[in-house]
């Protein structure tokens, strides 16, 4: 089965309207298959929805999000729905993802709402997206996952009992197409990421820096491919050249 392409959409909000159009334009030119976003990315579902309107034919896949920054409760998921689909004009939306938040805390009548909302077509599938230190084994009531996954993560063999597909985020990571000097490197995960999000296995640094060889796309792109169960690559971008090159990348594999 082909691994879905899609596009983040964090930071298309930073983009002009005629820009960000351009980008979205070219998506199914380039087979992306869907495009990431969620209430909390400034302006992204309402560009997106302005693309949608003026594309009624476009086959891409939306995901977008729930749970950052909202309350953890039925009223509150229903609400968020209702609103994602307002802001970018449709009817249905391919996929809902919980946003980085506790699998624990979520209510047992959010699972049944979600059962309600598929049956009426309202969406496709239900997801978790975070980052690992949020992942529990509770998956039990989702599709997928949206998981971190580049050589910097050490605990990658965790998902293999999930036995859950997995959409990889950002296995490249953005930051690799502008520094090329792993000191850069090194010295932003320490800074910002360390504790946070993905920790940097000392050793797989320490090799590149003494071959002198940071990876490139298709190495990472590689990487994210052959771990178990990944199903889709989620990258973020808002440079036309990057998506499209990221894309042309997929075909080698």
């Amino acid at each position: 089965m082909p691994v879905m392409k899609i596009l983040g959409t964090a930071r298309l909000g930073n983009l002009s309207g005629r820009k960000a159009s351009e980008i979205l334009d070219c998506l199914e030119k380039l087979h992306v298959d869907g495009i990431d976003t969620a209430p909390t990315y400034p302006k992204s579902e309402i560009l997106i929805g302005k693309f949608l309107a003026q594309n009624p034919g476009c086959q891409l896949k939306i995901f977008t999000k729930w749970g950052r920054g909202e309350q953890l409760s039925l009223d509150s998921f229903k609400s968020s729905i209702y609103s994602s689909l307002k802001a970018m004009k449709v009817d249905s939306i391919y996929s809902v993802s919980v946003h980085n938040r506790k699998i624990s805390e979520i209510p047992q009548e959010v699972f049944e709402q979600v059962i309600k909302f598929k049956s009426e077509g309202v969406i496709n599938k239900f997801g978790w997206c975070g980052d690992w230190e949020n992942l529990s084994l509770e998956v039990m009531n989702f599709d997928y996952l949206m998981l971190p996954v580049n050589p910097f993560v050490k605990n990658l063999t965790l998902v293999d009992p999930l036995n859950k597909p997995i959409i990889a985020m950002n296995p490249f990571a953005n930051f690799f197409w502008t520094y090329h000097h792993w000191n850069i490197i090194e010295r932003f995960y320490n800074n910002k990421f360390r504790r946070r999000f993905n920790p940097i296995p000392y050793k797989y640094l320490n090799s590149q820096k003494k071959a002198k060889m940071p990876p490139n796309i298709e190495d990472l792109i590689s990487f994210a491919l052959k771990t178990k169960n990944i199903n889709g690559i989620c990258f973020g971008s808002t440079n036309l050249k990057h998506i499209t090159e990221i894309s042309e990348c997929f075909n080698k594999y």
